[in-house]
């Protein structure tokens, strides 16, 4: 065997490798990231945690909507005699903070959310909403149900906000369990078209 021969052969033998791996890791990605298959005793609470899941993204998106971008206002500052307005509007009752104000010490500040914390602060909200979704009239005709501390990414585009929601979830009823991981939720919203567009308002 030439030396060029032999040089070739290890080129192939490393290419063959590198193949292996990536289709190994794609492989475990996939496993790891497809929807869990839900088996027809339990669709029906599936189903229901889902529907539970969306209303959570309305009212989250709405708070969103309705307080300039936050579900959880940034910290109140004070005017003063000299700079009387806030940093943020009360709005029969609801804080809605101004993307940009005077405080009271004559500072120019702006708190304009990004469209990254606003995703942030929606999962974190449906993180905590979702222990809420009530499972006792399933419960009631004989299922087990249990779960566990969720987890949430959001997705905000412009007309639909998507939710991947891990909450632990495990069913039983007779000799039949199942264990489902992930729950995909998407709702219609202008959310994120009317951030947008005010974000562009804004900066001009």
């Amino acid at each position: 065997m030439t030396a060029a021969t032999n040089k070739n052969a290890q080129v192939t033998l490393f290419v063959i490798v590198a193949i292996l791996i990536v289709s190994s890791v794609g492989l475990i990605y996939y496993l790891q990231t497809k929807p869990s298959a839900v088996p027809v005793e339990f669709q029906a609470v599936e189903n229901y945690f889902t529907e539970c899941i969306k209303g959570k993204m309305q009212e989250g998106s709405a708070l969103l909507g309705s307080q300039a971008g936050y579900i959880s206002p940034p910290e109140f500052e004070k005017g003063s005699g000299y700079m009387p307005f806030s940093s943020q509007l009360d709005f029969f009752g609801n804080a809605v903070p101004y993307w940009f104000y005077i405080s009271g010490n004559n500072i120019i500040r702006q708190q304009v959310p990004s469209l990254k914390e606003m995703e942030k602060q929606l999962a974190s909200f449906l993180q905590e909403e979702v222990d809420k979704c009530n499972f006792l009239g399933f419960e009631a005709q004989g299922y087990s149900i249990s779960k566990g501390a969720a987890k949430a990414t959001v997705s905000i585009k412009d007309s639909v906000i998507s939710a991947d929601v891990d909450a632990g979830l495990v069913l039983g009823k007779g000799n039949t369990k199942a264990k489902i991981a992930r729950h995909k939720a998407e709702i219609k919203s202008k959310l994120g078209k009317f951030y947008s567009l005010a974000l562009k308002i804004y900066n001009q």
